[in-house]
């Protein structure tokens, strides 16, 4: 299955609406818990738009600078 940052925002939707568990998404899509909490920070950190691919390795660096803050 291919990520397309927007099928990456939907099961991110879907999760913080409760209509999904994250032990669901990790049997449903085969996902680990790091994944779903890498995208997490990527929309916490630069919005959605960070959620494809390229983003994210470029927004590597604000992710660190975010978690250290304690957000």
């Amino acid at each position: 299955m291919r990520w397309t940052a927007s099928r990456k925002a939907e099961i991110l939707r879907q999760l913080g609406s409760e209509e999904l568990t994250v032990r669901q998404a990790i049997e449903k899509y085969a996902l680990s818990e790091q994944e779903i909490a890498l995208w997490r920070r990527a929309v916490q950190a630069a919005g959605v738009h960070a959620l494809r691919t390229t983003r994210i390795q470029n927004y590597r660096e604000v992710f660190e600078d975010y978690d250290q803050q304690g957000k």
